[in-house]
């Protein structure tokens, strides 16, 4: 999505304030009703100034992403001996992290760019996503090869799953954010599913 630049920003300055002000209003009045005119008085700034560089509402709003969390962030903890205490330190990392008011907005805003514009939800994905879930996978993975979880687990399914579980709360809008418990609530019918049994395990 931010391949729909029109044009090279003529002034790095300009480019900065616009992605600030577009950051901010997603924080105060959510994507739905932002629009390009208000990012670009809020920046200071003329409307072509703004649409030289994004053809489209959702463009711009993948790119105040990236510009704010980069394509992998947060990453996933390093590897312990334990897959359970892996996932678990994940888990409440991605709590912490939704537990600020403007990752929440800016994760939802995404959320609602990729469903604004289908036709670019893979290259969301290929930006974003797909690094991280991949990551996940493979740790799930080296577990199976230690014999911590069943070899015929779906992995891409427990992927799913927890990963879904972190951002359902955020496509149907509700205002709780997840919660330390409800993570670990979660992560324990995940490895009850999903562990091996004691006589597998090597």
């Amino acid at each position: 999505m931010g391949g729909e630049r029109t044009g090279r920003p003529r002034s790095e300055s300009a480019h900065a304030a616009i992605l600030q002000a577009a950051r901010e209003l997603i924080v105060e009045i959510g994507y739905a009703k932002l629009s390009m005119e208000r990012v670009a008085t809020r920046a200071g700034v003329g409307k072509q100034t703004v649409y030289r560089r994004w053809t489209s509402k959702a463009a711009m709003v993948a790119d105040v992403v990236l510009d704010r969390f980069g394509p992998v962030d947060p990453a996933l903890p390093p590897y312990t001996d334990d897959v359970e205490r892996d996932l678990r330190n994940w888990l409440h990392q991605q709590v912490r992290f939704l537990s600020s008011q403007e990752n929440v907005a800016l994760a939802r805003a995404l959320l609602a760019a990729a469903a604004d514009r289908l036709e670019d939800a893979d290259a969301l994905y290929q930006q974003i996503n797909r690094p991280h879930r991949e990551e996940l996978v493979e740790r799930l993975r080296a577990a199976v090869e230690k014999g911590q979880l069943r070899e015929n687990a779906d992995l891409d399914a427990v992927a799913d799953v927890i990963t879904g579980a972190i951002s359902f709360p955020l496509l149907t809008g509700s205002a709780a954010a997840p919660s330390i418990e409800r993570a670990d609530g979660l992560l324990d019918v995940i490895m009850f599913g999903v562990r091996a049994e004691d006589g597998d395990q090597s």
